[in-house]
């Protein structure tokens, strides 16, 4: 997340989740309230590398869909994601430094438009 001073924060969010019916002799699910998205992507980082210090180039989900990786705010605070862990970046003014941990990662990035409210 952005700080609102140029830096980034990792902080712990929870996506709300609500029971969905799917209809008779279907259990029911837990679903987030669906949201418009201006462009989804995939990508394969294939090499142990670290990404220095760089802006989210939008807020955006990000999920891990394979390997791992580290997340660096400007705080020196880490977090480790991996396979079905998602993070909101938001820090489109500030910074965060990506390691790879364990490769290949990939990685699907899920632009939100401006007007889309983040997690709570």
């Amino acid at each position: 997340m952005n700080d609102g001073d140029g830096g980034s924060r990792l902080t712990t969010v929870a996506l709300e989740q609500q029971e969905t019916d799917l209809g008779p002799g279907v259990a029911p699910m837990l679903s987030t309230t669906p949201c418009e998205v201006v462009s989804i992507q995939f990508i394969d980082l294939l090499a142990g590398i670290t990404i220095p210090a760089h802006p989210a180039p939008a807020r955006q989900f990000v999920v891990v869909l394979r390997g791992s990786i580290e997340a660096e705010d400007t705080t020196g605070e880490t977090r480790r994601l991996g396979p079905g862990d998602v993070a909101f970046a938001a820090d489109i003014k500030g910074g965060h430094i990506t390691r790879i941990v364990e490769h290949p990662a990939r990685l699907m990035f899920v632009v939100l438009p401006d007007s889309a409210p983040g997690p709570a």
